[in-house]
């Protein structure tokens, strides 16, 4: 018969035989990307410097860069704004269509069918 005690060994055992292996495995494949990294860089080419800002940025700013990039990741992925994105938003969801377009989906009125 096996006592509870071995069973919790054996256990703790595999546990950390399992972690192991995943570190080891995390740690080979960060080897490999450092390797290959220095392999396949051009010749001459160093990684840009970090410049820190001259000045600090106003809160005003920081949020007109957040709203620009914002739009330009979903342009890019060709999604549209969200409803309620703008004041204008909701003659945007009129003018494409997708208010109607909804009632084909399972939704009327709002509500699940």
């Amino acid at each position: 018969m096996v006592s509870v005690e071995q069973v919790f060994a054996q256990g703790l055992v595999v546990t950390g035989a399992g972690m192991g292996l995943v570190f080891i495995s995390l740690a080979l494949l960060w080897l490999a990307m450092a390797v290959l990294g220095r392999l396949f860089r051009a010749p001459g080419e160093a990684p840009p410097p970090l410049v820190a800002p001259k000045e600090e940025m106003g809160e005003e700013t920081v949020a007109v860069i957040a709203a620009a990039v914002s739009q330009a990741l979903i342009r890019s992925k060709g999604m549209s704004p969200a409803p309620g994105a703008s004041p204008s938003s909701s003659g945007l969801w009129k003018a494409a269509g997708r208010v109607g377009g909804m009632g084909g989906r399972g939704w009327r009125g709002g509500h699940a069918l």
